[in-house]
């Protein structure tokens, strides 16, 4: 599931779904996680990737203990909210989420 499909509006149980696609089962486990997204996600698409990992997984660690590297500079390019506002489109930003104090 591509970022662009999250941030349209794909549910949180859509979005869990797709943990069921074989190739998601197989790479999991071995560790071998990677997503790479041109714009920044927002902070829903962030924390529907964690719910996704973690149903897969079966664990409840926030990104089930795997190394996760979130990169950019979150001031110049921001996510695109749909007929938002200024204030919409601060609050959608994947800094606001409940996941990112958990970063270092």
């Amino acid at each position: 599931m591509s970022e662009d499909h999250i941030n349209r509006g794909v549910g949180e149980n859509e979005a869990v779904a797709v943990a069921y696609f074989d190739i998601a089962e197989r790479m999991l486990p071995m560790g071998k996680v990677l997503q790479h997204i041109v714009s920044p996600p927002s902070n829903r698409a962030f924390e529907a990737v964690d719910a996704l990992l973690r149903d897969i997984m079966q664990n409840d660690q926030p990104f089930v203990g795997k190394l996760s590297i979130v990169d950019g500079d979150f001031r110049q390019v921001l996510p695109i909210v749909e007929h938002g506002q200024r204030d919409d489109v601060v609050e959608s930003c994947v800094n606001r989420s409940v996941l990112w104090p958990l970063f270092r």
